[in-house]
């Protein structure tokens, strides 16, 4: 049986920084009281995830842009408060986490997560490339204040049990991330189709059409809100308005989708040979250089790099 788990306890917040960015990613930590900052847990890893169980004192991290950009690979996050209160913000979203709520969150765009003092959570960080399914959903959950019941309790109990053992021999490891990545699944497509029904139905249906019509014309490098507003008719004002519906931005679904449809190419092995300015092209860029640095800095990697770990992780 392997061991898994470590305990933590931590004084001072220059010692939490470094103990967490050993074992997770790189971020900012905040505290109001950084010197009398007490942090206590157990840290542990399983197959290529992460997971870890911790009481702590009010503070904050922050994901930069910077260390988005420096990433050298993608993750998901899934947060449980189990105690005290979270304040999280990603994608134009924040959102206040009590206790027995959940969200997830994605580690190639900013974010934030304010904890109050007593807090205790759960995090776990599985890489992207496990969790083919869930881009979608991410896109419209992340950083949304979610109901633990259900499905995220049950993984919830299975990391806990975790911790609390120990150990795991490899091959149940693997059982154990890849059941955790479906169950996690099913609650975010679960919790996308709801999002998606909380709108008035004319105005949401307006809001799909204008998002289908972006969507078919990525490949236009002309695409832009302006031009957007102008095919429906519409003041800019009245289009950003209409996107706030989804806590979002017409410029950030754009780019949001650019990025989506290079990831779905660079990953189709029948494009292989295909070279990546052309996908760039594809995808409304039409300076490769350009469209490097915008891939680079939502997937943690060039978007040739991606390619290839992609295609080893596949082999």
């Amino acid at each position: 049986m392997n061991e898994l788990t470590a305990q933590v306890s931590v004084d001072g917040l220059d010692s939490w920084r470094r103990t967490m960015q050993s074992h997770f990613l790189r971020l900012d930590y905040e505290s109001p009281r950084p010197r009398e900052f007490r942090a206590r847990g157990v840290i542990g890893r399983f197959a290529n995830s992460a997971v870890a169980r911790l009481d702590t004192n009010a503070n904050r991290v922050v994901r930069r842009p910077q260390y988005v950009k420096d990433a050298p690979a993608a993750y998901y996050k899934i947060f449980w408060q189990m105690r005290g209160v979270s304040r999280i913000q990603q994608a134009y979203r924040s959102s206040t986490l009590k206790a027995g709520m959940w969200s997830v969150y994605d580690t190639t765009r900013e974010y934030s997560i304010e904890s109050t003092d007593g807090s205790s959570f759960m995090v776990l960080m599985v890489p992207q490339l496990e969790c083919d399914g869930w881009m979608s959903s991410v896109d419209a959950v992340c950083g949304r204040a979610l109901d633990g019941r259900g499905a995220p309790n049950i993984v919830l109990s299975s990391l806990t049990g975790l911790l609390c053992d120990g150990g795991l021999q490899p091959s149940a490891q693997g059982a154990l991330q890849d059941a955790t990545v479906k169950l996690i699944e099913s609650a975010l497509d679960g919790e996308a189709a709801g999002a998606g029904n909380n709108h008035k139905p004319a105005v949401g249906s307006r809001l799909q059409e204008v998002k289908a019509f972006i969507i078919h014309h990525l490949a236009d490098p002309r695409l832009s809100p302006d031009t957007v507003a102008a095919t429906f008719s519409m003041s800019r004002r009245s289009l950003y308005n209409l996107f706030l519906l989804g806590q979002s931005t017409p410029s950030a679904f754009i780019h949001q989708e650019r990025m989506n449809r290079a990831r779905e190419l660079l990953r189709d092995p029948d494009r292989r040979g295909q070279p990546v300015s052309s996908i760039a092209v594809e995808c409304g860029f039409l300076d490769p250089a350009h469209f490097s640095r915008a891939f680079r800095a939502r997937f943690g990697l060039p978007p040739g790099s991606w390619r290839d770990r992609f295609a080893n992780f596949q082999s």
